[in-house]
């Protein structure tokens, strides 16, 4: 099954990997033409934290992080 994900936030990355993960044929599109930094710091605490563990990225995330 194809499916579209609109918008690459963190909520639509989340679905796309996930997506992706099952099988999906998943297509991302974004309507900014380049990510700029904002300088926002982002707290992974809770589900944010369990769902980073289970794809497996914490380790990359803490190598990231200030």
């Amino acid at each position: 099954m194809k499916i579209l994900v609109v918008g690459s936030g963190i909520s639509g990355l989340t679905l796309a990997y996930w997506l992706d993960y099952y099988g999906y044929d998943v297509t991302l599109i974004e309507q900014v033409a380049r990510y700029q930094p904002v300088g926002a710091i982002t707290t992974l605490i809770g589900d944010g934290l369990c769902v980073a563990e289970k794809m497996g990225i914490v380790k990359t995330l803490k190598q990231q992080s200030y």
